[in-house]
């Protein structure tokens, strides 16, 4: 089978969670990229003069139809609800199966919705357009927006294999968290709670890895809460560095909340990457965090904004260690049971196979 994977970027600057779509799922995988059509396809030395050149400008979706055909393609998958808009034409003009993924703020942001939502429910009456949501959270927002029920499938991302095998010391007591410095991770929430539980254990650490829009404003809460020698903000770390701090951790962090954009989660890959090596999460009840982390069972919750809470949750991490450490195993044996890469790879893969063979 021939698939079709249309990203909004080229594959240097992919999410990792899409990157490994790419390198794992088992297709002739075709990928184009670009926001605007016909994507990464240029236009050849024959249209170097002006008005060939505007012919190219009117006729992308024509050029792009026409690429699917020579490369053969039997089936399209677009990256984020936009690259689905962007691509829908071409699938039409063909009767290609579309299955679009959506992730997080392209089903929740309001500038988004603004922008798309009259071209999502074109693109969801579409009789061979397939979608995925990452949480159920998500899925309910995709029914409100007008997404049929019926062309939703549930499929969580899975964490790198290698994730399950870091084996925590849990002898420091430090916390993680690792992610974009960006309003609905919340990262000044995180260090507010943690600001609380250095009163009563002044040795704690926290470490939060991560760039983003945020994190000046970050540095500069926490100088002016004068913690810095608790607080490690690391700028940007590779996946390895990554595995080193979860070694050294007793949770992971994330105070993930609903943005004043109406930005939201999907499902957080830290968190389950954190999980399959071992830590149990502290977070909060939002999006798709929820059916991940089993409350009390494989990491303790909050609401949204509640410092107070957070905090305590913190403390009862570092006060319970042997409780927490089996927290931390039970949250291994969730997502390898339940959140594995591979599950995710193989129910992906299936989506895209009944989506090719379904007749319109």
């Amino acid at each position: 089978m021939r698939l079709a994977f249309v990203t909004n970027k080229p594959y240097s600057t992919c999410e990792t969670f899409v990157k490994a779509q790419i390198d794992h799922l088992p297709f002739e995988i075709e990928h184009f990229w670009g926001f605007n059509l016909p994507l990464n396809i240029k236009p050849s030395d024959k249209l170097a003069d002006r008005l060939k050149r505007r012919i190219w400008e009117k006729d992308k979706a024509k050029i792009l139809s026409s690429e699917f055909r020579k490369r053969k393609i039997d089936v399209v998958l677009a990256h984020y609800g936009m690259m689905g808009v962007k691509v829908l034409p071409v699938c039409v003009d063909l009767s290609l199966p579309l299955v679009v993924h959506f992730h997080g703020h392209d089903a929740v942001r309001k500038s988004v919705l603004e922008e798309y939502e009259h071209f999502y429910k074109e693109m969801f009456s579409y009789s061979r357009c397939t979608v995925i949501s990452v949480s159920h959270e998500m899925t309910k927002r995709l029914i409100k927006i007008g997404c049929p029920q019926e062309k939703i499938i549930y499929n969580v991302y899975g964490p790198n294999n290698s994730f399950f095998k870091v084996n925590p010391t849990y002898g420091n007591s430090q916390f993680i968290g690792i992610g974009r410095f960006v309003e609905k991770k919340a990262p000044h929430f995180t260090i507010l709670a943690f600001d609380k539980i250095l009163k009563i254990h002044p040795d704690a650490k926290l470490v939060i890895a991560g760039d983003g829009g945020l994190h000046n404003s970050v540095k500069d809460l926490v100088q002016a809460l004068d913690i810095e020698k608790n607080v490690n903000l690391p700028g940007k770390i590779t996946p390895e560095e990554y595995k080193l701090y979860l070694q050294d951790s007793l949770a992971f962090v994330q105070h993930s909340i609903e943005a004043q954009d109406g930005d939201m989660e999907g499902t957080p890959v830290a968190l389950l990457e954190a999980g399959a090596a071992g830590l149990p999460t502290i977070s909060t009840f939002h999006a798709g965090i929820p059916d991940v982390v089993i409350h009390k069972e494989t990491g303790l919750l909050s609401y949204e904004k509640d410092i107070e809470g957070m905090a305590d949750n913190m403390l009862w991490i570092l006060e319970n260690k042997k409780e927490s450490v089996q927290m931390g195993k039970n949250a291994k044996k969730r997502i390898e049971t339940d959140f594995s890469f591979d599950k995710h790879i193989r129910q992906l893969a299936a989506i895209l196979e009944a989506s090719a063979n379904k007749i319109s």
